[in-house]
């Protein structure tokens, strides 16, 4: 064996007995004052979005409801393009804020406003229903929604015990409930020219409402016209000569005494 090669294996030998040499990684900490500005952003972000879920919804709300508004005061949904904007824009509300029953219940009444003008059919009118339900779940003692189950009940000629209960929970839990008053005086008339059943039941809810819509001057321009829509007043002026002569007086301008002995 060579000299050369006997060196290189002593070198060898000394170079792995040497000590191996190690290094310690020293591990930086994040300042508290770093994690609690992330903190704050994330916190923010989430502030941010809600707000924004919040305006853009209540924008969108606010759009149907001027809208629904103009029927109302009209009496009449001007045109399907009008109705599809407005129900695009609840849609939207729906979308942010999907379980508000405010939103929920608007939607309904859009789909309501909807079939009285033929732009939707009977099964958005049994929609609007079970969204009337739904809204219901959050504030079970709201008397409109009561009222608007019972106008949905009225229009699909459902007359049975299901009626009966919404008409008692709406008279019981809207006293002086505008869309009560409404409500009782619509559907009393027409029950009273169909010669139905359930008029001679609430026949003492029906009058006190018409008393108290036209005592109501928020109610009455609706009351009045939807009177002199259905050819009423006189009907209305016969009703209120014993049951309350100067209301038919003073808010119907009823001229006839009040002697009759008629029955209503």
């Amino acid at each position: 064996m060579s000299k050369d090669v006997t060196k290189r294996r002593r070198r060898r030998r000394r170079r792995s007995s040497a000590p191996v040499e190690t290094r310690t990684v020293e591990v930086k900490r994040i300042p508290h004052k770093y994690i609690l500005a992330a903190f704050a952003v994330f916190i923010a972000t989430i502030g941010i979005f809600h707000a924004f879920k919040f305006t853009a919804a209540s924008v969108s709300y606010f759009e149907s409801k001027k809208i629904v508004d103009n029927w109302s005061n009209a009496g009449v949904v001007k045109s399907q393009n009008e109705y599809e904007i407005a129900l695009g824009s609840i849609n939207n509300a729906l979308f942010f804020q999907p379980e508000k029953p405010l939103y929920i219940e608007m939607y309904a009444q859009i789909l309501e406003w909807g079939y009285l003008n033929n732009f939707a059919n009977q099964n958005d009118l049994r929609v609007a229903k079970t969204q009337y339900l739904l809204a219901l779940k959050s504030r079970p003692l709201w008397p409109a929604t009561y009222a608007n189950l019972a106008m949905i009940k009225w229009r699909l000629q459902e007359f049975d015990d299901e009626l009966r209960n919404y008409l008692i929970k709406a008279d019981e839990l809207g006293s002086q409930s505008q869309e009560v008053h409404l409500l009782y005086t619509r559907l009393g008339i027409s029950l009273y020219q169909s010669n139905h059943p359930f008029y001679i039941e609430f026949k003492g809810e029906i009058l006190a409402r018409i008393r108290a819509g036209l005592r109501n001057p928020n109610v009455r321009p609706q009351l009045l016209a939807f009177l002199t829509e259905t050819n009423s007043l006189k009907d209305i002026c016969r009703w209120f000569r014993d049951y309350d002569s100067y209301t038919a007086v003073r808010h119907l301008n009823c001229k006839e005494p009040p002697t009759s002995q008629e029955n209503i």
